[in-house]
């Protein structure tokens, strides 16, 4: 699957272009301390405004990509 397919897909599942942390852990099948242990290694682009973590799909279709070739 190429990451415009992906990023189509969630789109069409959340339809919005941003996801929270909740909804990024329920996408991928992780939990939340997984979630901080891949933003800290800074695999993953996020966008923060001020307490609030939201993550760009295609940013998400990058990282399923970038995983699938680990």
């Amino acid at each position: 699957m190429t990451e415009k397919e992906i990023s189509k897909m969630i789109f069409d599942k959340y339809n919005k272009l941003w996801l929270s942390k909740k909804e990024t852990c329920s996408l991928l099948g992780i939990g939340l301390t997984t979630i901080y242990r891949i933003m800290k290694n800074n695999k993953i682009k996020y966008s923060k405004v001020g307490n609030n973590v939201k993550f760009g799909i295609d940013d998400l279709a990058n990282f399923i990509v970038s995983q699938k070739d680990t």
